[in-house]
């Protein structure tokens, strides 16, 4: 898969190659003159995990593993999915 792409077509081409490859959906993107394909979900795009965090399902936000008790008990929602960014 190459890093970036000239066209538009030639994006939406290599995006639905991969999406097949890899069975996740890609979606193209301009990014200046060229073109790039990502995840089309945000959470599973590479770089976008920081390092060591937890994902809140009902906030949509990343947290230290240190702050996941604290933030259960302030935010109100004790049963809340506790899982590592894209799993």
């Amino acid at each position: 898969v190459k890093k970036f792409y000239d066209t538009e077509f030639e994006a939406t081409i290599a995006a639905a190659r991969a999406s097949h490859d890899f069975s996740a959906e890609l979606v193209p993107y301009k990014c200046g003159k060229h073109w790039h394909i990502a995840n089309k979900d945000k959470r599973l795009r590479s770089k976008v995990r920081p390092y060591n965090r937890t994902y809140c399902d009902a906030c949509e936000t990343y947290l230290k593993p240190t702050r996941w008790d604290a933030h259960q008990r302030k935010r109100g929602h004790i049963g809340a999915v506790k899982r590592k960014g894209g799993e």
